[in-house]
């Protein structure tokens, strides 16, 4: 068991609350998934536990900290899947994408980190799920960055292709009205 008294930079009430959360539960959280006990005194925290658990929730702590600073707000959804990453030895990075709007969109698991990671790294990504995951609501968001940052000149929007004989089901309507919204282009 190794005891460390981490000294931080003056931390202000708000931002004691946005990385402990109400009544210290991330904190308690902390404590729980890293297996150390906090102890906080104004600006020194004091934590104690096994040396490698000790160093995650240093290093954890310290990565809060300078997201909060920046004006992020971090919720239970985001401290949750941080604290799974951290366990498993992953890397923690909150990466923020940023719209036109100035309002900033971010990956929410593991998963979406790595959809984002290859959308930054390839020029074409195809990507299949379920629906509802965030594939186009991220794809939208990386496209609208690029946009903004001057990478693309322009954003084009294709729709699933309808093969010929393809049944389509139960929409209504006949042949034409069905097949229709797929020809007209998208601007």
């Amino acid at each position: 068991m190794g005891n460390i008294t981490l000294k931080l930079s003056p931390i202000t009430q708000e931002e004691s609350v946005s990385l402990w959360g109400n009544r210290d539960e991330f904190m308690r959280q902390m404590e729980r998934e890293f297996n150390v006990k906090i102890i906080g005194r104004g600006s020194n925290l004091s934590i104690t536990g096994k040396e490698e658990n000790v160093g995650k929730a240093i290093s954890l702590i310290k990565k809060l900290l300078k997201e909060i600073r920046k004006g992020e707000k971090i919720t239970e959804e985001e401290m949750r899947e941080v604290y799974k990453r951290v366990k498993e030895g992953k890397n923690v990075e909150l990466r923020k994408i940023e719209v036109f709007t100035q309002r900033f969109i971010s990956p929410k698991n593991e998963a979406q980190e790595r959809y984002v990671r290859y959308i930054l790294e390839n020029e074409i990504v195809f990507s299949i799920g379920p629906a509802g995951t965030g594939k186009t609501y991220l794809a939208m968001a990386m496209a609208v960055n690029f946009l903004r940052e001057k990478r693309v000149n322009r954003v084009i929007l294709v729709r699933p292709a309808v093969e010929a004989g393809e049944k389509l089901g139960f929409l209504p309507g006949d042949l034409y009205q069905k097949i229709s919204p797929y020809l007209r282009p998208l601007y």
